[in-house]
């Protein structure tokens, strides 16, 4: 080694630390930051470019056909040798129908991988095609070759052999999903972490049987599990299949299942094997008019103290519920009971979405622990405006069960998402409530819709000094009130707020620590009247202050105009970048370099009647960022406009905008 390259040794000492450093170093980095990382050092880029490869991640079908061109082509020998480091597979596409013959081909290029985990709805369409198939004879069921090593995904398509009982669509797609489990069993031996779809295409209760099949071929190693079971009847034998099938799982996650309550009899159910591993459990349930307190009930008896994060939710459960029996109360007493006498002293998490609301539950918890040690709660639901007695079991009423609950909650809370409802005076209560908590630094409040009034930003922001995160969702922004000095805020989300600009824009001046904001699904709503407001294009302006800001626009609409809108986004010292911006299309925001005095025209004919909107209604708005300082990020609706200070490059659109 000379001289000259001794030094430059000692100022890059990168290549010298070991494998493991790098891969710790390379984690907690972006993908792009991890080949700005390479392209420093070519002894730098020998060591970190193979760590590209460990977790892939296909956004959509290009980057698929990219990724198998590489992998196909003989010339590809590095392609090969970096994809047999790969340890995690991810698919955050939806698309109609996987390719099996993809999928052989990564199969044979990671051996190695822990991880898979496909998008939600990925197998449905799949199985679907491939069931109709069968049904017309267009594919003719064979008897199962003996395959020696990996068993081929195309196998399924051409050699499978199906039930002379499975003579229905789902009860075929089901025998695919079981074909699609073997699959998966034989070609990755290491896996630990899956996400998969089971679900069948009909909505109709499929047979349970079939669904205990799949579950059967479940890989032994998991310690990390999610299935997505839509129109399967969920058991509680079947989880208990899985625990059975994957002793070592940490983390289960069953969604949009038909939980199974029928037949259950509290004092008569058989002694359940404790399960000392378990460490995280969500049920995203489904279906109506039930309870789902018997699940809370298997919780109590199944798991140890070692279980710490629950998590129920029912996203279709409606409010209009079958009033209980005192039968029926006594069972669901008993559930609560035996769920808080368990878990109530060890439990971290608890989330409860859309469940009925029982006084008695948080009751025996603080009978059970005097001591909540709870540091994330979700008490949510979206019936809850109506304080309807339709979603409450017991005496008190909903707003009193909010308040016990964070009463018991208060010492060591720090993340809380609540759904709130009523007059001032039980704002105001809940309010109080929540200044007792005085860890609190992430949290979430749901009104009752967008122009439901809760306590003015400011109040919250006064009485919770320590908020780091808060997110509004079907409220009002209010700002009625002096704001605090000094406030460490950090991120504010508002999710379907109507706001007025003026009022956001006090925020944006008096929140100095904000680095992020996020606006989906809301409404800029105006301080004038319609008839001023008709006589010309509607245009908030907002201003932001802070450097770094990181700002993402999803479905922003106007209080009187459609949801097509101008954007401009203009700064001290460089040119105004100008974007239109389709609301009704996710993918649709072109950048113009320049705007001129006509009318838009993007296929669409503006002069056409439209039922949904009023008549002279805008046909556009126009809202313009100016910014003092680069953002750091911006993105609006799909589209990332801004990366780290920069714009990304985006086509040039035929038709400007007219601004008159």
């Amino acid at each position: 080694m000379t001289l000259k390259q001794g030094k430059a040794y000692e100022k890059n000492p990168f290549p010298r630390l070991p494998l493991k450093i790098l891969e710790l170093i390379t984690d907690r980095l972006s993908p792009d930051d991890v080949l700005t990382f390479c392209c420093t050092s070519r002894d730098l880029s020998n060591h970190i470019v193979t760590l590209l490869y460990r977790h892939i991640t296909l956004n959509s079908d290009t980057q698929l056909q990219y990724l198998i061109n590489a992998l196909y082509l003989h010339t590809s020998s590095n392609a090969k040798s970096f994809c047999h480091v790969t340890k995690s597979l991810t698919f955050c596409y939806r698309n109609i129908a996987i390719n099996l013959q993809s999928l052989d081909i990564i199969t044979r290029a990671c051996p190695s991988l822990t991880t898979l985990d496909f998008f939600q709805s990925s197998w449905i369409w799949t199985t679907s095609r491939l069931a109709e198939r069968y049904l017309t004879g267009a594919t003719a069921a064979q008897t199962t070759n003996t395959y020696s090593g990996l068993i081929p995904y195309s196998r399924i398509e051409n050699d499978l052999i199906i039930p002379k009982d499975a003579k229905r669509q789902r009860d075929i797609q089901a025998v695919i999903l079981n074909a699609v489990c073997s699959t998966i069993l034989h070609n990755h031996p290491h896996l630990t972490c899956l996400k998969m779809d089971l679900s069948t295409v009909q909505f109709e209760r499929s047979n349970s049987a079939r669904l205990h099949n799949c579950l059967c071929l479940l890989p032994t190693g998991l310690t990390e599990l999610t299935l997505r079971v839509m129109s399967w009847e969920l058991t509680m034998d079947d989880v208990e299949c899985i625990h059975d099938r994957c002793p070592r799982l940490e983390a289960l996650d069953l969604d949009y299942g038909n939980l199974d309550e029928s037949g259950v009899a509290i004092p008569g159910y058989p002694s359940l094997e404790r399960n000392h591993v378990l460490k995280k459990l969500s049920l995203n349930i489904d279906g109506e008019k039930k309870y789902f307190w018997p699940w809370l009930w298997y919780v109590g008896k199944k798991y140890g103290p070692q279980l710490a994060s629950v998590h129920f939710n029912s996203p279709n459960c409606c409010a209009d519920r079958i009033p209980l029996t005192l039968e029926q109360m006594a069972i669901v007493d008993t559930c609560a009971f035996t769920f808080a006498q368990q878990h109530a002293s060890t439990l971290r998490s608890l989330e409860l979405t859309n469940m009925m609301i029982f006084d008695g539950f948080w009751n025996h918890m603080k009978s059970s622990c005097d001591q909540s040690l709870l540091a994330n709660v979700r008490m949510k639901n979206r019936y809850i405006a109506e304080e309807s007695k339709a979603i409450t079991i017991g005496s008190a009423n909903s707003h009193l069960v909010r308040l016990s609950m964070l009463d018991y909650v208060k010492t060591w809370l720090h993340k809380l998402d609540l759904s709130v409802a009523g007059d001032a005076v039980k704002m105001d209560d809940i309010l109080c409530a929540i200044r007792q908590c005085s860890r609190l630094t992430d949290l979430r409040v749901l009104g009752a819709h967008p122009l439901f009034q809760f306590v003015p930003l400011p109040s919250i922001l006064d009485q919770c000094p320590r908020l780091h995160t808060y997110t509004m969702e079907m409220q009002r922004l209010l700002d009625t009130e002096l704001w605090p000095t000094q406030h460490g805020l950090v991120s504010l989300k508002l999710e379907n707020v109507a706001f007025k600009a003026s009022h956001l824009n006090r925020a944006l001046a008096a929140l100095h620590s904000l680095r992020d904001l996020i606006i989906m699904g809301s409404s800029v709503s105006v301080s004038c009247d319609y008839s001023t407001t008709a006589k010309r294009t509607p245009a908030p302006k907002l201003t932001f202050l802070n450097p770094g800001m990181s700002l993402t626009i999803a479905d922003l609409g106007h209080e009187f105009c459609r949801n097509d809108y101008y954007l401009a986004v203009e700064s001290r010292g460089t040119a105004l970048s100008s974007f239109w911006v389709a609301g009704n299309d996710d993918d649709r925001v072109t950048r113009f370099g320049a705007y001129s005095p006509k009318k838009p025209s993007f296929g669409r004919r503006y002069d056409d009647p439209d039922p949904f909107y009023f008549p002279k209604q805008h046909l556009y708005f126009v809202l313009t960022l100016s910014q003092h300082y680069p953002f750091r990020y911006l993105k609006v609706n799909k589209s990332v406009l801004i990366r780290k200070g920069s714009q990304v490059s985006h086509g040039s659109a035929t038709h400007p905008v007219s601004l008159n």
